[in-house]
């Protein structure tokens, strides 16, 4: 849903939290917050920055392919067991 380096916090989707408003919206153009600058993350500062989006998506790329997705060991726990 986010990705964050250093000062930069990039947000792919956002929604509220424990199904309170608002609701979930994937971002087609990434929010991107300074969190030095601005720590309540209230200021999408994306278009002064193009250069750090560009290389956050590609380190979101990155990190998406490098992952090797397993379904949750708490599902599997979750089946009834038969004898």
């Amino acid at each position: 849903m986010a990705f964050r380096q250093g000062e930069f916090k990039l947000h792919l989707v956002t929604q509220g939290a424990y199904g309170r408003p608002p609701e979930r919206v994937v971002h087609e153009q990434p929010l991107l917050y300074h969190l030095g600058e601005d720590p309540g993350e209230r200021f999408d500062v994306a278009g002064r920055y193009p250069d750090v989006v560009g290389m956050l998506e590609r380190a979101v790329a990155a990190h998406r392919e490098a992952m090797n997705e397993r379904p949750p060991l708490f599902d599997r726990r979750l089946q009834p067991v038969h004898d």
